[in-house]
């Protein structure tokens, strides 16, 4: 399959090898074989494995967790488990509707590589902010935050199915 990407920072991981071919200009272009991606299925197994009884709850906080929150996101989508409503409360880097909200979306697919969260489709519950950092007003991000958790609650009522938050 042939994606065009443009302007955009990421990353490829194969678990069985793969052939990538590169048109263009790359800033950076390196080979690693020191990767967490390992770590991360086996992340994604744990708790799909503990999520039997009922749909997983995973809080992501520290370094890497937007990449980590939606890798697991895929996983879980990827194996079946939809819909995951993957809920961002990190407003400094909400790749959802934009940067200065909290928010969160119902997944039924994984993210695409091309369009990002754009592609999803479904149009996230948001609130907006107005700042990126919590410390701007604690009070309205606590505010808002109790709103979209019972908008979540009330989802997850409804349809339940994992539930992936991203901690500012």
């Amino acid at each position: 399959r042939e994606y065009v990407l443009s302007g955009v920072k990421l990353a490829v991981y194969s678990y069985d090898g793969a052939v990538l071919q590169v048109r263009g200009q790359c800033a950076v272009e390196y080979v690693s074989q020191d990767v967490p991606m390992p770590a991360y299925l086996e992340m994604h197994r744990e708790l799909m494995a503990a999520g039997a009884k009922a749909p997983p709850r995973v809080l992501v906080v520290g370094g890497g967790r937007n990449t980590v929150s939606t890798i697991l996101a895929n996983y879980a989508v990827r194996q079946g488990c939809h819909p995951v409503i993957f809920v961002q409360l990190d407003a400094r880097r909400n790749a959802l509707p934009m940067p200065g909200v909290l928010s969160a979306l119902c997944m039924d697919r994984p993210v695409d590589v091309e369009d990002g969260w754009a592609a999803e489709g479904a149009a996230p519950v948001a609130f907006f902010y107005g700042a990126t950092r919590y410390a701007d007003n604690p009070r309205l991000w606590t505010r808002l935050a109790g709103r979209l958790a019972k908008a979540v609650n009330a989802r997850v009522a409804a349809t339940p199915g994992p539930v992936i938050v991203v901690a500012p």
